[in-house]
C-alpha cells in the first residue's frame, strides 16, 4: 500500500490480496470478505458502510472474487457488491448515491446451476443511486445510469442516457461535458470548490 493511500477502519475477512494505490482511500465501516483481490488505482475511492463479497465456490472462474477500482474512479457509500463474477470500475467513473446492488451471479433454471458473469463499468460513467446491476452487464464508457435502473446485459453506446428498467438508451449525451473529459477524480462542489479529502 502506497504512503499516501488511507484505509479503514473496515473488517476485511478472507481476503487474499489487496493493492491500493497512490492518494487512493478506502472508507470506514465498510465489509470486505471472501475475495481473491480487491484493486484500487491511483486516486480511486471506496465509501463508507459499503459490503463488498463473493462466493469462493466461483474463484476458479479467471476474474471471480475480484474487484478492480480504476484510477480516478469512486463507489460511494452503502452499496452492495457481489464480486463472484468479478466487478471493475473504469478510470474516472462513478457509481454515485447510495443502495445500488450490483450482482454477478445467478442461477441458470434451465440447467439447474449457478453461474457468474463478470460486471464492467466504463470510463467516465456514472452509475445512479440504487440501480441494480446483473451478472455479465456492462455500462459503457461515457455514459450515464439514471437512479432507480435495472442494468442488464446489452447496453452498447457510449454517451447515453440510460434508465428503466430494464435500461434502455433514452438519449445521447454531449461529449463535451465536463465529467467527461476531467483529468482529476474528485467533483467540484457547486460553489467551484473541491470537497475536503
Amino acid at each position: 500500500m502506497d504512503a499516501s493511500a488511507s484505509v479503514g477502519p473496515v473488517l476485511f475477512l478472507n481476503v487474499t490480496h489487496l493493492s491500493v494505490g497512490a492518494g487512493a482511500r478506502i472508507g470506514p465501516f465498510s465489509v470486505v470478505r471472501d475475495m481473491r483481490l480487491v484493486h484500487l488505482g491511483v486516486n480511486a475511492r471506496l465509501g463508507q458502510w459499503n459490503w463488498i463479497s463473493s462466493a469462493p465456490a466461483f474463484w476458479q472462474a479467471d476474474a471471480s472474487g475480484q474487484l478492480h477500482i480504476q484510477e480516478g474512479a469512486s463507489v460511494t457509500s452503502r452499496h452492495y457488491l457481489d464480486c463472484s463474477g468479478g466487478i471493475s470500475i473504469g478510470e474516472f467513473a462513478t457509481v454515485a448515491g447510495v443502495r445500488s446492488t450490483f450482482i454477478s451471479h445467478g442461477i441458470d433454471l434451465s440447467k439447474n446451476i449457478q453461474r457468474c458473469a463478470p460486471i464492467a463499468v466504463g470510463a467516465f460513467s456514472i452509475v445512479g443511486s440504487n440501480t441494480k446491476v446483473v451478472p455479465g452487464a456492462h455500462v459503457p464508457h461515457h455514459s450515464l445510469v439514471a437512479m432507480g435502473a435495472v442494468v442488464a446485459a446489452g447496453l452498447e453506446q457510449a454517451y447515453g442516457l440510460y434508465a428503466g428498467s430494464p435500461a434502455r438508451l433514452r438519449k445521447n449525451l454531449d461529449q463535451d461535458s465536463a465529467y467527461f473529459t476531467r483529468t482529476t477524480a474528485r467533483v467540484s462542489v457547486s460553489d467551484g470548490t473541491v470537497p475536503p479529502a
